[in-house]
């Protein structure tokens, strides 16, 4: 029997194609959602329906209430500490972060009150992780403005650690968010191996089973 989980990855990925944002670049932009105050869903799911080339497409009547599914899938996972990003592999099997980076560089971009704010204090642990996760957003982006900080040696190193940096960044964003918002703390966000034992103990790959979900 077809997982639920992948069946509904499978049409959002399908849907988002032909709104030129590919799954990879989706999961990033809304996984940037949670570690901001909050953005009206209308405000959000327009940037996401928008063609970067201007044109109009139809868009399917479904597709609003799955890319929402989606969005409070991460917030779950984030909350239960089990959030994995969607990366692509490429043809060695290495992981394609900058997809992932370019859709959360495109999130952020869009609330620079958000920056602004958050960059007030340079020295605080919440700036240096959102300026180490902007500066991969530029690279993947080939936006110098966003990689700036970044000197030519240190992009190498950077690469190598992009996807470490971003999950590591990810849970400190997350974590000054909802200190702020007086809630509960998650102990860390855990990045678990696709091919790894699932860790709700049901025996099978996370990927085939809690890792269904995104």
């Amino acid at each position: 029997m077809p997982d639920p989980n992948e069946l509904r990855l499978d049409k959002l990925e399908a849907a988002l194609d032909a709104h030129g944002m590919n799954l990879s670049i989706f999961d990033g932009y809304v996984t940037a959602l949670w570690v901001m105050p909050e953005v009206p869903t209308d405000q959000w799911m327009t940037h996401v329906l928008s063609r970067e080339d201007g044109e109009s497409t139809d868009v399917d009547p479904a597709l609003p209430g799955v890319i929402v599914d989606h969005f409070n899938a991460v917030g779950f996972d984030l909350r239960t500490e089990v959030y994995n990003p969607i990366y692509w592999l490429d043809e060695d099997g290495t992981e394609m972060w900058e997809l992932w980076a370019e859709g959360f560089g495109r999130a952020i971009a869009h609330r620079p009150e958000f920056m602004e704010a958050t960059m007030t204090d340079e020295e605080s642990e919440a700036a240096q992780a959102l300026g180490f996760m902007l500066a991969l957003a530029g690279l993947a982006l080939g936006d110098e403005d966003l990689a700036e900080e970044i000197t030519d040696g240190d992009v190498d190193e950077l690469k190598t650690h992009a996807s470490e940096l971003l999950m590591q960044g990810l849970v400190e964003l997350y974590t000054a968010r909802r200190r702020a918002n007086g809630s509960d703390l998650p102990r860390q966000v855990t990045k678990v191996g696709r091919n790894d034992p699932c860790s709700c103990g049901s025996g099978k790959k996370f990927k085939n089973c809690c890792g269904a979900a995104g």
